[in-house]
């Protein structure tokens, strides 16, 4: 089921897509025997970079 439900999600919608989910999960009649109950994602925003890595060196010298 989860994966004819994120087939055709582009990879940016895809974090809303499985909030949106979860929500028809909690509230199904039984919310507790939803499919996408339990549903996370693990999501690293390929847009999003981090900061240079400082000196690496020890804070006590």
């Amino acid at each position: 089921q989860l994966a004819a439900a994120v087939a055709e999600v582009p990879p940016a919608e895809l974090p809303r897509h499985i909030l949106s989910l979860r929500v028809t999960a909690d509230a199904a009649d039984e919310p507790d025997r939803h499919w996408a109950r339990d549903l996370q994602l693990l999501w690293d925003d390929p847009r999003c970079f981090p900061e240079p890595a400082a000196s690496l060196r020890s804070p006590v010298d």
